[in-house]
C-alpha cells in the first residue's frame, strides 16, 4: 500500500509498505478519513523532542 511517511523535519515522502497485519486480540481498520492535530505542526518542523522521524 502506499503511505505519507514523515522521513525528516518538513519532510515527507510517498512510499510503499507492506499492509499491516493484525496479531492476536488486535485488528487493521480501514480509514475513510483523517484529521492532524495542532501540535501535530511542531512535530512536522522538528521542534518537539518527543516526535521522531522515520
Amino acid at each position: 500500500m502506499k503511505a505519507l511517511v514523515w522521513t525528516n523535519p518538513r519532510e515527507f515522502q510517498l512510499q510503499e509498505v507492506l499492509m499491516p497485519v493484525a496479531e492476536t486480540g488486535e485488528m487493521v481498520l480501514k480509514t475513510q478519513y483523517a484529521g492532524i492535530c495542532g501540535s501535530d505542526l511542531s512535530g512536522y518542523l522538528g521542534e518537539n523532542s518527543l516526535r521522531k522521524p522515520l
